[in-house]
């Protein structure tokens, strides 16, 4: 028998696969003053997943994802970069305000609630 979606699941996986959509065209090297715009997307897109998916969590009441290695490794990588941007002399900046992507807190905290959210929306039954 075939278990049926949750509709917030299923918004929430039509969301990761527009991001996968849009991951080549964030990638593309537009002119100067379109960073911002990929950034936010990217945020919008996964906290809307994830809103989505706690919203399916709620719903069906139980949590399950995917228990890996790599997924204990990348939050312990996480909680090693909050734990520097918070003794950095300039934590905001670290955080939040940095000119480049790569070098915010904020973007790999976004990195590893995808990962999360693909580990547990698209598991095996």
């Amino acid at each position: 028998m075939i278990k049926q979606l949750n509709r917030f699941e299923r918004v929430a996986k039509v969301l990761i696969y527009i991001v996968a959509g849009m991951l080549p065209l964030w990638f593309v090297p537009w002119p100067a003053g379109v960073e911002a715009g990929r950034e936010v997307s990217f945020a919008v897109i996964i906290l809307l997943a994830t809103v989505f998916w706690l919203f399916s969590v709620l719903s069906t009441g139980e949590i399950r994802f995917q228990a890996s290695p790599v997924l204990y490794a990348s939050g312990l990588f996480l909680l090693v970069l909050i734990v520097s941007a918070f003794l950095s002399p300039s934590a905001t900046v670290s955080i939040w305000l940095a000119d480049s992507i790569g070098e915010k807190v904020f973007t790999a905290l976004l990195g590893f609630l995808l990962m999360v959210l693909i580990g547990s929306l698209f598991r095996k039954e």
